[in-house]
């Protein structure tokens, strides 16, 4: 007798403690992650224990709750209870929650009464998670092979998150989900052959747009994307601005490094317009010549790099430029 209630308290105590994992996931096509067990996405921990909670975007789509990012299907999961979608089943039919809008939603899920709370928050998705796809890319347009590309938050700036990698000659745009949806959410450039020293992008989803920034100098890139201000700046491996190429004839500019200030000359086409340029591509100076020469102030600046996009209305150029 004695060992049958050791024996019974002992499964009871690991049903207990089985029913309270210590992380949850969600997998699915309904997540930014897709179907990738694996890298399957960690709700944060409730205030009580058993309860766990995510904010973030879910596309259309499914999901179901894991227990552990395991790469085997034959883990555990929580799944929909198939009478009633505010409640789940452990390990029961393979039933799933679906979602049918993109959105930002709001979910609760308590292990121990064994309920979820499902709700959109807001018609506009607030995207968390990025990782870079594109021919420039080691994976190129695989979307298997684009989640080992990952951006990471800046712990200082949350609305920031960096990619640092190589890239080749090759096109690129930036991925926010869902996995395996080429209609997915991407972030974009204004244009195709948009210059890297324009920060500018656009969040486009359902295919609506298909354009990408393009990589002409192999090497070390790090990327970064702010969803604050939508904008995605692109430096090469020195920390420096990548410069696109696409040069005026006859065309120099001095002294460079200057100290006081910077002489631009063209011999064969009137210069129309000049931007001087930060690191980040914020614009710092800028002046219409409408001549072969123009001079800019460099009184004021800090000492460093900065660039220079010159335009003739025909040819553009974008030049390093050193203040000392």
């Amino acid at each position: 007798m004695f060992k049958k209630l050791c024996f019974f308290l002992l499964l009871a105590n690991s049903l207990f403690s089985f029913a309270q994992p210590s992380d949850l996931y969600m997998v699915g096509d309904a997540t930014p992650i897709g179907w990738h067990i694996e890298n399957a996405l960690i709700m944060d921990h409730g205030t009580n224990p058993g309860v766990f909670e995510y904010t973030g975007p879910l596309f259309p789509g499914e999901f179901k709750l894991a227990v552990s990012q395991n790469s085997c299907w034959c883990q555990d999961f929580y799944v929909r209870d198939a009478s009633d979608a505010t409640k789940m089943v452990l390990n029961g039919a393979d039933n799933k929650w679906a979602i049918t809008t993109l959105a930002q939603y709001h979910i609760i899920v308590n292990t121990v009464a064994l309920t979820i709370d499902i709700q959109q928050v807001s018609a506009t998705p607030i995207y968390t998670k990025f990782w870079m796809i594109g021919s420039a890319t080691a994976a190129g347009w695989s979307m298997d092979g684009a989640i080992s590309q990952p951006f990471i938050q800046n712990s200082s700036n949350p609305a920031e998150f960096v990619y640092e990698g190589s890239l080749v000659a090759g096109d690129f745009k930036v991925f926010a989900g869902a996995f395996n949806n080429f209609c997915g959410t991407f972030y974009n450039p204004m244009q195709n052959g948009q210059p890297f020293t324009d920060s500018s992008a656009q969040l486009v989803t359902n295919c609506s747009a298909d354009l990408k920034w393009t990589v002409t100098t192999p090497g070390t890139h790090r990327i970064t994307v702010n969803t604050t201000n939508s904008t995605v700046t692109i430096l090469d491996a020195a920390g420096i601005l990548s410069v696109s190429k696409n040069y005026i004839s006859n065309f120099s500019v001095y002294p460079n490094p200057a100290k006081v200030g910077w002489n631009f000359s063209s011999s064969n086409e009137i210069i129309d317009s000049i931007e001087i340029l930060d690191i980040s591509g914020k614009r710092i100076r800028s002046a219409s010549p409408k001549s072969n020469n123009a001079t800019i102030d460099a009184s004021g600046l800090s000492n460093g790099i900065y660039f220079a996009k010159v335009d003739t209305g025909k040819e553009t150029n974008t030049i390093k430029l050193i203040k000392e």
